[in-house]
């Protein structure tokens, strides 16, 4: 039919020795000089043995499908089509082989074929190893490929270029599903879609140890806190604890990164390590002991205190310094001191406060760190009385009376007695005696005293003693 355009074919069959009463069938259709190039728009990987192709085709043109096998480019007859734009290739092996395929216009006048571009599928895999999915597509007629597109969880997830062939997926969780399929998108516009391949991610990445471990003590126990490596997500904490003589045993759990244990005594001598199993089911290296401040004290007899206390430990970076808080009786602070040491003598004069309480804090080099806090301890100091052992009331002011004189005292009630234990003098201010028994001086001699006291700390005691009374 030249030239090209539209044409009408009638065809009207007769069978021979019968009468001439068939009617004819006719057609329209467009005669071309040369057939159009055929498209593949999509391949289907639908499942191991089965490719399904879809494609753009002319009316009243006959097609020939042909296929080549991985890196081959020898193509082989697979089907012949008119009339339809699908296809379904079936008995391959995806998971073993990718497959190359070409659709040709056959021009049987010319016995010529025009071929379409190739479009091929992948032998997609993907496998997970620690703490990545790696995915693979070798595939074939590489040149004609413009992007890849990875899929992920059915939602559209990153592009490759044509030039890459593999992708290592590392944002991911452990112990998730994870499913991917490739598409090829060609230059011409077709597509190739993979089968859909899933994993379960895992990772076997050893979790950072617990490094940083502070500790805060208080009448009901003590508080434990740590920092851990973000980059783990612990399924749950396990504390354990020792003391002298006992090795490290379980003590607890905990969801976060604290800990409270309320029969924690500080005759204990206890230490703490702090170990975990991240969400992957992988259990971290033991973590670091640390043993909370324990603060001990001696008051002396000159109300000098001594405090020592123990490297709290647990922080690895170690202590700037410590920091030593000093209370009164209402518990307000009234006083700090920086050293670096862990010792300290109080033995500064404090005539205002009979009752102290010490708390040691220890401050991390590390800044981020929680401060370690001691244990308390408490101190009420001596009234320390002062007395002569003997006076000389001779009105030279110097030693004329007796009188006994302390620290701390609220209240002091004094009595002087002879030796067959008459009364000789009362005072409940605190006065000297003048040697004198109702305003007769009584003569040299040694005499009986005691006191009665009430200090600040609200204790009540006596104490007694003698003196010599010299008349020159």
């Amino acid at each position: 039919y030249i030239p090209a355009g539209s044409y009408t074919a009638s065809v009207r069959g007769r069978h021979l020795s019968s009468a001439d009463n068939c009617t004819s069938k006719t057609q329209s259709f467009l005669s071309k000089t040369v057939l159009p190039t055929p498209t593949i728009t999509t391949l289907t990987s639908v499942d191991n043995a089965n490719v399904k192709l879809d494609f753009s085709t002319t009316s009243n043109v006959q097609y020939k499908l042909e296929i080549a096998v991985n890196s081959s480019s020898a193509f082989q007859p697979l089907q012949t089509l008119f009339g339809v734009n699908t296809t379904t290739v079936p008995n391959l092996k995806l998971n073993e082989n990718y497959y190359c395929f070409r659709l040709g216009s056959y021009d049987p006048c010319n016995n010529t074929t025009a071929y379409s571009s190739t479009v091929c599928s992948t032998k997609f895999t993907a496998t997970a190893i620690s703490d990545i999915n790696q995915l693979r597509w070798p595939t074939g007629a590489t040149q004609f490929i413009g992007t890849y597109t990875i899929t992920r969880n059915k939602s559209t997830y990153v592009t490759k270029s044509s030039t890459s062939q593999s992708f290592d997926d590392t944002d991911i969780i452990c112990k998730t599903d994870y499913c991917y399929q490739i598409t090829l998108n060609y230059t011409g516009g077709g597509k190739s879609i993979s089968l859909e391949k899933c994993v379960k991610s895992f990772s076997t990445k050893i979790p950072t140890a617990i490094g940083d471990l502070s500790s805060i003590v208080s009448i009901s126990g003590v508080d434990l806190s740590w920092t851990q490596d973000p980059k783990f997500t612990p399924i749950e904490y396990v504390v354990l604890r020792s003391y002298p003589g006992i090795p490290l045993a379980y003590n607890g759990t905990s969801a976060t990164t604290k800990f409270s244990d309320i029969s924690y005594v500080i005759e204990g001598k206890y230490c703490y390590q702090v170990n975990y199993t991240d969400k992957c089911d992988n259990v971290s290296p033991p973590g670091t002991v640390a043993c909370p401040i324990r603060l001990t004290g001696i008051l002396e007899k000159s109300n000098a205190i001594l405090l020592a206390w123990n490297s709290p430990r647990g922080w690895k970076n170690g202590v700037k310094n410590y920091v030593i808080e000093k209370y009164n009786v209402q518990g307000a602070l009234f006083k700090s001191t920086m050293v670096t040491d862990t010792a300290f003598v109080d033995d500064q004069p404090d005539p205002n406060n009979q009752y102290v309480k010490y708390v040691i804090k220890a401050q991390p080099n590390d800044a981020t760190l929680t401060t370690s806090v001691s244990n308390s301890a408490e101190f009420i100091k001596n009234a320390n009385l002062y007395y002569p052992t003997a006076f000389t009331p001779n009105n030279d002011n110097l030693n004329d009376g007796f009188i006994v004189s302390g620290q701390f005292i609220v209240k002091i009630n004094m009595k002087i007695f002879d030796r067959w234990g008459a009364l000789l003098f009362a005072s409940e201010k605190n006065e000297p005696w003048d040697g004198h028994r109702d305003g007769k001086a009584l003569p040299a001699s040694t005499y009986i005293w005691k006191v009665e006291i009430t200090d600040l700390a609200g204790r009540s005691f006596s104490q007694e003693g003698t003196v010599v009374l010299i008349r020159n």
